[in-house]
């Protein structure tokens, strides 16, 4: 009765797994900080060079410059290219960047145009001019809005600095500007490579963990992996715990290194592949393997499919760092931190997936069904998400089963 309730009870994560990869994992797309009446500068700092941007509302362009750019969300660049002239005039005019008393010179790299909590900004992006190395501390100024609104303020959020292991960050305030304290100092020094290596192995364990196209891959491989077919095509378990642990072993020594070739490739652009064709394949790889499951297709050289697809994801796992904008110095450390991440968080999965699958092996709810089932709901969802990522089509079905699934 005890290892009847153990099985069931194991079943449970097998099918909340498959069912929640329906709906579709994402980053937030901007901090919720973006607010109407604030404006902000952002820095990306690294040994190589700095980076700045200077973003505002363009409610509050308006007001500074008695445009009419559209307030109600609906603004495109062809909107904003008549008035970036006099937009990147006003914003320039007021801030400034100084280092050991020298003025920087800004050379102004372009626009973009983008929406973060219901508002829509400008940012104009700019390079550091003769900046070599990091400097101990910056002075920055940022006077922007304050005559028109004494009440606006601004904000410097440092974006990207390895040292103080800081990524992708958007929410994290170093600065607050106001009328009264318009230029500050921003202090660069107490971070460590070390504290950087920390941070990017996180964000590698991090993505690994909500990545559930790479977990469901994963699970699918493991789900006969304590098992072994004979040659009536059935599964039945294996008898000793060290056989189905060197299957694992092997099934996860491969993957690493396959996804380990194609992540450096990828993130050192050595080799690159559209993010279309990357995505489509990592999610119908969870198809062929489950398919392998019911049809000895590849009869026995499974470990060839982990190679090959794990080539793919490791493209994958290098869009991620591409997105994170990591370049330069910090390129080396930086991809050696995230894949150490990214396997610890593969290591997580499998301690925690495969102990309960060896001790469900013995119950024929397993062989017979569990195995099937769980491979089933993995290929449909595979399926699911492969017609969306390759045709690029919109389906309903993660959505309507979104609010199902919270329920749990």
């Amino acid at each position: 009765m005890y290892r009847t309730l153990l099985t069931r009870l194991a079943l449970v994560p097998v099918l909340l797994a498959a069912f929640f990869a329906l709906v579709n994992p994402s980053m937030a797309a901007r901090a919720a900080v973006h607010a109407f009446n604030q404006s902000y500068t952002y820095l990306r700092v690294d040994k190589g060079g700095i980076e700045g941007r200077i973003e505002v509302n363009l409610s509050d362009l308006n007001r500074a410059l008695g445009t009419a750019l559209p307030e109600d969300g609906t603004a495109t660049e062809a909107d904003i290219e008549p008035e970036l002239e006099a937009i990147e005039a006003y914003c320039y005019a007021r801030i400034g960047h100084r280092i050991d008393g020298q003025d920087i010179e800004l050379a102004r790299k372009g626009f973009k145009l983008y929406e973060a909590a219901g508002n829509q900004y400008v940012s104009c992006i700019y390079d550091f001019v003769g900046v070599e190395g990091i400097p101990d501390s910056i002075d920055v100024t940022h006077n922007v809005l304050f005559e028109v609104d004494p009440e606006h303020r601004g904000f410097l959020v440092i974006e990207h600095f390895f040292l103080q292991g800081t990524f992708m960050n958007e929410g994290g305030v170093s600065l607050i500007f106001e009328p009264s304290a318009s230029t500050q100092s921003l202090d660069l020094t107490g971070g460590s490579r070390w504290q950087g290596i920390r941070a990017i192995v996180k964000l590698g364990i991090h993505h690994i963990l909500i990545g559930i196209d790479h977990i469901l891959f994963l699970f699918v491989l493991l789900l006969p992996s304590v098992l072994i077919r004979r040659e009536e095509s059935e599964w039945e378990p294996r008898e000793k715990f060290s056989q189905a642990l060197w299957q694992v072993l092997k099934i996860v020594t491969v993957f690493t290194l396959a996804h380990s070739v194609t992540l450096s490739l990828a993130a050192l652009n050595i080799v690159t592949l559209p993010s279309r064709v990357v995505e489509s394949i990592i999610a119908i790889s969870i198809a062929v393997a489950a398919l392998d499951i019911f049809f000895p297709i590849f009869r026995g050289k499974i470990l060839l499919v982990v190679l090959l697809f794990g080539f793919f994801h490791g493209f994958g796992f290098a869009n991620v760092l591409g997105e994170m904008g990591i370049t330069g110095g910090d390129m080396a450390l930086s991809l050696f931190g995230f894949n150490v991440g990214v396997e610890l968080g593969q290591m997580m999965i499998v301690l925690l997936v495969f102990p309960l699958l060896f001790m469900m092996r013995l119950s024929l709810l397993y062989t017979r069904f569990a195995v099937y089932l769980g491979a089933f709901l993995a290929g449909f969802v595979s399926v699911y998400w492969f017609i969306e990522r390759a045709f690029e089509v919109d389906l309903t079905l993660g959505e309507k089963l979104g609010p199902i699934l919270k329920m749990f």
